[in-house]
């Protein structure tokens, strides 16, 4: 998403909802809607409550005034069990809603993380090399979380509810009142719909634009986390710092006026919850002055009247207040809700995020690679090779030279279809599980390294990164050994061995010449040369220089 995009609770929001509701809701997953089913089931049974404990101030008012002892404390009796039934109801409600939640993450989450993880595309995301999408692992984290979380504990059951509470409490309104009572309920909603509609729009565009500095900031932080020994070595706090209180006012400012937006929100919403209070006794004016309904009754019975009628006036009005309560909610659901589904749409309509699939050659044939007239720029047009052909046999190792910045990452990037030449072809008698790579800047999760390792030789697994905890040789050695236990057919190694000494360097080659293990190696040392045969040197530009290392590699060596 670009700087200035924002989101709005416009048709652009009913759109995305709708996408995201057949993963909120997937085809061979029963249990979101058994839960909703639950959480509706259980809310009407607690409104069945709420209506019998909205009768009770007018028994009560009933009783008192008529004297009646014994049925005083039939009442007292009868309130008690009914409290105690809607407070257990209450709390099976909450279970639920929070059932709920955690579908509704999973679900979605398990959505985005199939389409996420495809191929090339947290690469491209993460690199912005097709799309523009601020922060994705903030989409997936928070983002997710706050939005499943408003709907199924705030939204849902109110939606689902309230249409069904409107019509049983219109009709009961109606009875009494007739259609005035109605249509000044319903006026007084629509007036609030309007004025929440307008108030709606700048909360729904700041939240997101809340999310967006959010998740800078803290992409700032996790940036001087993993750079601490680095800024300490450069004595770097003082720019850190500036640039972090930069990020965190910018974040501040946008927060103001996210603050600003709410309080007209606030106090629309207070103000029409308070004054639903009045409406309710304002509407006996109907029955008792203009219809003239009760003239005849006794004084207790019309304060059971009054008590019970303003309950239903008040629940009605109740009812749509929720509604608009709601509003403020979808307002910072709606930022939020649309950033998840941009991030989903784009996962799913990714182009070019496959990785590469360069042609095989045959099993028996003698040749590890052959380039034929290949061209590779980078992702800004800048030229890394340029018509290069080469063949390399499949007992030769090739080592890449060349000054920082001529390609030659890029070029391993193309080997292991990370990147796609822009011209020429590339053949190969290696298929991805053939090739394990070397990365210059290593991953090293623990998990990943106890797979291949036998459970009787662990101690015990570490449950944090321990990569942080190594020094730069020790990592590398540790790479080494878990690529060269998958024992693979060709090793890639992008300057793998530039933090062990030249001794500990040889024993590592010495290890892929005893195994048998092709490699391609990237390095600037000079002590590389003597177990390689070819060197590669780019020498920018597109341009590149082919020697011969190894004299007895000079026969199966073509241009």
């Amino acid at each position: 998403m670009a700087e200035n995009d924002d989101f709005y609770f416009d048709l652009n929001f009913l759109k995305a909802l709708f996408h995201l509701l057949r993963h909120f809701f997937p085809c061979n997953d029963w249990k979101a809607f058994f839960i909703v089913l639950m959480t509706l089931s259980l809310g009407i049974t607690n409104e069945i409550a709420v209506y019998y404990i909205g009768m009770l101030p007018g028994q009560f008012f009933y009783v008192l005034l008529k004297s009646k002892t014994e049925e005083f404390w039939r009442i007292i009796m009868t309130a008690s069990l009914i409290y105690l039934g809607k407070s257990i109801i209450v709390a099976l409600v909450s279970l639920s809603t929070s059932l709920l939640y955690l579908t509704f993450r999973k679900n979605i989450t398990n959505a985005i993380h199939k389409r996420y993880f495809n191929e090339m595309t947290p690469f491209k995301l993460i690199h912005k090399i097709t799309e523009k999408i601020d922060n994705p692992d903030q989409r997936i984290t928070q983002d997710i979380e706050r939005m499943c979380k408003n709907l199924a504990e705030k939204i849902i059951q109110p939606l689902l509810l309230c249409p069904l509470l409107m019509t049983y409490y219109s009709y009961r309104t109606y009875m009494t009142t007739g259609l005035y009572g109605c249509l000044v309920i319903y006026i007084y909603f629509i007036v609030g719909t309007i004025v929440n509609k307008l108030l709606i729009n700048p909360l729904t565009k700041y939240t997101a634009r809340v999310e967006r500095a959010e998740g800078n900031y803290r992409y700032k932080h996790v940036s001087i986390r993993d750079n601490c020994e680095q800024i300490a070595l450069y004595r770097g706090q003082k720019f850190e710092r500036y640039e972090v209180d930069r990020i965190f006012n910018k974040l501040l400012k946008i927060q103001f006026i996210h603050c600003l937006w709410q309080l007209p929100n606030l106090v629309w919403k207070n103000f029409f919850d308070n004054t639903g209070g009045i409406l309710a006794y304002a509407l006996q004016f109907i029955p008792f002055f203009l219809l003239q309904s009760y003239s005849n009754f006794e004084p207790e019975f019309l304060a059971k009247v009054i008590s019970n009628n303003a309950f239903i006036f008040l629940y009605l009005i109740n009812c749509f207040t929720r509604l608009t309560d709601c509003a403020i909610i979808f307002g910072d659901t709606a930022g939020i809700l649309q950033r998840v589904e941009e991030l989903l749409v784009v996962c799913k309509n990714m182009k070019d995020n496959e990785y590469i699939n360069i042609k095989q050659i045959e099993k028996n044939d003698d040749t590890a690679y052959v380039f034929k007239d290949v061209s590779l720029s980078t992702q800004y047009g800048q030229p890394v090779l340029k018509n290069f052909s080469f063949e390399l046999k499949n007992d030769m190792n090739l080592l890449i030279k060349g000054v920082s910045g001529t390609g030659k990452t890029s070029f391993l990037r193309m080997l292991v279809g990370v990147w796609r030449n822009s011209y020429g072809d590339i053949y190969s008698r290696y298929n991805e599980n053939d090739i394990a790579i070397i990365p210059q800047n290593s991953y090293l999760p623990s998990d990943n390294t106890a797979k291949f390792i036998p459970s009787n030789y662990i101690h015990e697994k570490p449950e944090f990164e321990f990569i942080n905890h190594l020094t730069p040789g020790e990592v590398q050695r540790l790479v080494f050994i878990r690529a060269v236990i998958k024992n693979p057919r060709l090793l890639i190694l992008d300057e793998s061995t530039n933090a062990v000494g030249v001794a500990m360097e040889k024993k590592m080659y010495e290890i892929l010449k005893s195994k048998g293990i092709q490699y391609i190696s990237v390095g600037h040392r000079d002590s590389l040369e003597q177990y390689h045969d070819i060197a590669l040197t780019l020498t920018g530009h597109g341009d590149f220089d082919l020697n011969v290392i190894n004299k007895n590699s000079r026969d199966f060596f073509n241009m």
